[in-house]
Order: structure tokens, then sequence, then C-alpha cells
């Protein structure tokens, strides 16, 4: 699961932002709501809040491990408890 950096030497300071960016920092920690960050046209980030971000990975690392589950039964490579204790008892 990919966890937001800790602070460093490279981690943007809310000092340094303008007005309009600082008031859409606000808007994403406040209503935790993505805020879209758009270069050229076209969409090139998404502003989120730390927590917020924490929890979508979550739920995508729980949500990658389902599939991976369903796709191993459907393959026939899951065995039933009984079975796994009856393999480690041999």
């Amino acid at each position: 699961m990919v966890e937001p950096a800790e602070v460093n030497e490279q981690t943007l300071s809310l000092d340094v932002l303008n007005p309009e960016t600082r008031s859409a920092w606000e808007q994403a920690i406040s209503g935790r709501v993505p805020v879209p960050v758009s270069a050229g046209g076209k969409i090139t980030a998404v502003l989120v809040d730390a927590e917020e971000f924490r929890l979508q990975q979550r739920r995508l690392s729980l949500l990658e491990r389902l599939t991976a589950s369903r796709q191993a039964v459907a393959e026939g490579r899951m065995h039933t408890q009984e079975e796994a204790e009856e393999r480690i008892a041999q």
C-alpha cells in the first residue's frame, strides 16, 4: 500500500501557495472532497486529504486482495480449512 511521504525537503509548504491554491487546499481538507488540478486543460493531479488518501489506499488494497482470491478460487488454487490442515499434517 502506498503511504503519503513524511515531511521532508520536498514537501510543499502551505505558506508558498497563492490564495486560490490555498482555497482549493482548504476545500480538500475541510470537506474531504477531491480537488482536481489541471495543467494545459487536462487534469494532471488530484488534491485529497491525507487521511482520505490512506483510507482509499486501504480500500484499494483490500479490493485487490479480494480480486486475487476470487481468481484463485476460479482457478482451483484455493483449499478449504480442512484441506489445508490435512496438507500441513502430512
